[in-house]
């Protein structure tokens, strides 16, 4: 494994980056070569040059600072384009306006080069405003804000199914899977001053899919900072109804993943019970759409004849990938 590439995307981020810039540039990982992919994401401000300026201010000659701009909008497609052109297999996802604490990438780097099995990793998210005063709401909200503590234990996840993009640490030759063209995202990411949602839990379904587990853990620390308008009413009312939008195509995933490891009694009783609503639902006597029976059925067997939605066709497609993809894994080792 080698060094680490921490992809900023940014949207008019000229007024956010120097804070970020400057929690890069205190890092203490040594010896290990790291670098700073800024995706410009059609940004009409000087994003580019406050870059730049920022980043020749620490004189940090070995950390080469790279811009690449994407036309097409959308934090989906920033990040894609950040991945490509990374050089080292270990990403890490910092957002315009995450300051990381010192230690990041070290810390980062170790638990992953001491886990292979894990996919994504990420630790504890401190919010920050200027004011130093949150709405008395806050405390209720913050998780949806990708701020507190992922899990209550340090390690791998065993029941929570992804992790925040802030702060998000992968690798490369998982995350190109994860974006493969055959297999379009099924959820809209960012774009903008659109809030929608729900990319990153994606992202991490598909590393789990890949056979690959997540990571928390709390020494990983970062300062989230929110601007005065994110924590007006109006904002979050946005921001959670984007989460809302999301949670179809995320519990669908949510179903493939755990079907996954069923035992054969506990999938054939799935069977049995979908085939009898299906029937009951054909004959009037429930009043429940087929739909879902057919969808629980498709996860199973994915018959073609099955009339699943796209969704979970999509869904199941890309699992069917991600089982190709292990088993070349395990011919090659």
């Amino acid at each position: 494994m080698t060094g680490i590439s921490v992809v900023i995307c940014c949207y008019n981020s000229s007024t956010r980056l120097k804070e970020t810039l400057e929690g890069l540039s205190r890092q203490s990982l040594k010896g290990i070569p790291w670098e700073i992919v800024l995706v410009d994401n059609g940004s009409t401000d000087d994003t580019i040059n406050t870059a730049i300026s920022e980043w020749n201010n620490y004189a940090k000659h070995d950390v080469k600072l790279i811009i690449v701009k994407e036309s097409r909008q959308g934090l989906s497609f920033a990040r894609e384009s950040g991945i490509i052109k990374a050089q080292h297999e270990l990403i890490l996802f910092c957002d315009d306006d995450n300051w990381l604490d010192d230690h990041y990438l070290e810390i980062a780097h170790q638990i992953m080069a001491d886990n292979p099995g894990v996919g994504g990793l990420g630790g504890h998210n401190i919010g920050v405003c200027d004011s130093g005063r949150f709405p008395e709401w806050w405390d209720e909200y913050q998780q949806g804000y990708a701020v507190g503590r992922q899990a209550e234990h340090n390690g791998i996840l065993k029941h929570r199914m992804y992790l925040w993009g802030a702060g998000l640490v992968s690798r490369k030759s998982l995350l190109l899977k994860t974006f493969d063209s055959r297999y379009p995202s099924l959820l809209k990411d960012r774009s903008g001053n659109e809030l929608s949602s729900g990319g990153d839990s994606e992202i991490c379904a598909r590393i789990l899919l890949l056979g690959y587990s997540l990571y928390y853990d709390d020494r990983l620390k970062l300062k989230h900072y929110m601007t005065n308008d994110r924590l007006q009413l109006k904002y979050r009312e946005r921001l959670f109804d984007g989460h809302t939008k999301s949670l179809g195509v995320l519990r669908e995933y949510h179903d493939v993943i755990v079907y996954n490891s069923m035992s054969f009694f506990t999938k054939l009783g799935i069977v049995l019970e979908s085939l009898f609503f299906i029937f009951a639902i054909s004959l009037k006597i429930s009043g429940r759409g087929k739909q879902q029976y057919y969808n629980n059925l498709y996860k199973i067997f994915n018959w073609n004849a099955i009339p699943a939605s796209a969704t979970v066709r999509g869904i199941v497609e890309f699992k069917d990938f991600s089982v190709n993809q292990k088993k070349k894994i395990a011919y090659n080792g």
